[in-house]
């Protein structure tokens, strides 16, 4: 299914790039522009890329408790975030082109307040251009089996998020499978029910606390929480723990199950000295920033 859907990826890519002025989102796209980069886009970075390869959430500690023994697991962890930096970099070169293409007057400026719902907004557009070339049937074809590619794709980060909570309840609570799965239904489809009240439904979910010198709704608390606070703070906690409590000779020992050539070697120097030093440093400044920019609206870093 993944490669299905990367390779349709690629191939609108192509179609995309021969569209008029998609060169213009391809030179906004990969050229930097240092000017840009403030403590609050590092901060929005970082909180991605925790969330995109299921950092600091211990979805990778939860499906690592089931690897077997002849796991790579240096190998893997490489892989993953190849993988998921690949198909990062070719989703915001299909959405760039495709914004200037489809409105060569978009004020650069604007984008940074765009949000996730413009794949919604622009891959219908980008269908619809498809019917001049290859016809309205086989392009609703296309179209049918992308979003459907996208849906199962979801469905099953879901699953990975989801059974964090449910490894809990099973390990630590006892609960059968059947019986953890229904309370985090319940649970997580009350949470829903609110966030999807914080879109202008409901006045008290829409305007629910103020802090950081604006009104926030209920999701938006869900989101400053724990997509941009926790994830970076359990990031760190888990390298503190890794290098200072569980020690880095238990860890070694752990990375060279299933990776023979682990021991002595580069890699292991690197992963020994940066999780001992500068990753918690980063992380913790990223933190300390993030709470004082969305809680107190002060960057401590003047940028």
């Amino acid at each position: 299914m993944m490669p299905a859907l990367f390779f349709m990826l690629l191939a609108l890519v192509a179609f995309v790039l021969t569209l008029d002025n998609a060169n213009a989102g391809i030179a906004f796209y990969v050229i930097p522009d240092v000017d840009k980069i403030t403590a609050s886009v590092v901060n929005g970075a970082l909180s991605q890329a925790f969330f995109s390869l299921s950092l600091g959430m211990g979805i990778l500690i939860t499906y690592g408790s089931y690897l077997s023994k002849e796991t790579d697991i240096v190998g893997s962890a490489k892989f993953i975030a190849l993988a998921d930096s690949s198909v990062a970099f070719i989703a915001g070169l299909l959405i760039l082109s495709a914004i200037f293409s489809f409105n060569p007057e978009v004020n650069p400026a604007e984008l940074s307040n765009s949000s996730v719902s413009l794949i919604f907004v622009l891959l219908p557009k980008i269908f619809l251009a498809l019917q001049t070339s290859i016809g309205f049937i086989s392009a609703s074809i296309v179209a049918t089996l992308f979003f459907l590619l996208v849906f199962f794709a979801a469905i099953t980060s879901l699953v990975s998020i989801i059974e964090v909570p449910v490894a809990f309840l099973i390990d630590e609570k006892k609960h059968s499978r059947k019986k953890a799965l229904s309370t985090i239904a319940i649970y997580g489809g009350f949470l829903t029910i609110l966030c999807a009240l914080s879109f202008c439904m409901v006045s008290l979910f829409t305007e629910f606390v103020s802090y950081g010198g604006t009104t926030k709704s209920f999701f938006d608390i869900i989101m400053d929480l724990f997509y941009d606070t926790v994830l970076p703070l359990n990031g760190l906690l888990v390298c503190l723990f890794v290098s200072y409590r569980w020690k880095t000779h238990s860890l070694n020992h752990e990375l060279s199950v299933g990776n023979d050539g682990f021991e002595g070697s580069l890699m292991q120097k690197y992963i020994n000295f940066s999780l001992g030093t500068f990753i918690p440093i980063v992380l913790l400044a990223i933190f300390l920033n993030t709470v004082a920019q969305k809680y107190f609206a002060i960057s401590l870093f003047g940028f």
